[in-house]
């Protein structure tokens, strides 16, 4: 139940401040932020209260986890760029 907090507590956050955040998601140069940031309130509020109430759990995580996967490989992709430019070097 305190995992879904989080996730409440931040899609909320989206919501109060939200001229606040897409101007921050678009000058991290994320495209598509009157489309992205509705759904990532969505996926955050609808997710966090599905596993509070503990309905559709599994749906819950699976929405959770196909929002976090392209972070990820985001991330890892510029570490290895990282280090093949410097074992180039």
């Amino acid at each position: 139940i305190l995992v879904a907090l989080i996730f409440i507590i931040s899609g909320f956050g989206k919501i109060t401040g939200y001229a606040g955040t897409a101007g921050y998601m678009a000058s991290k140069g994320l495209p598509m932020v009157d489309v992205l940031l509705p759904l990532t309130i969505l996926i955050e509020l609808g997710g966090g209260l599905l596993i509070a109430l503990g309905w559709k759990v599994r749906w819950a995580a699976a929405a959770r986890r196909g929002r976090a996967a392209p972070k990820v490989v985001a991330v890892w992709v510029r570490r290895l760029r990282g280090t093949a430019a410097r074992a180039w070097a």
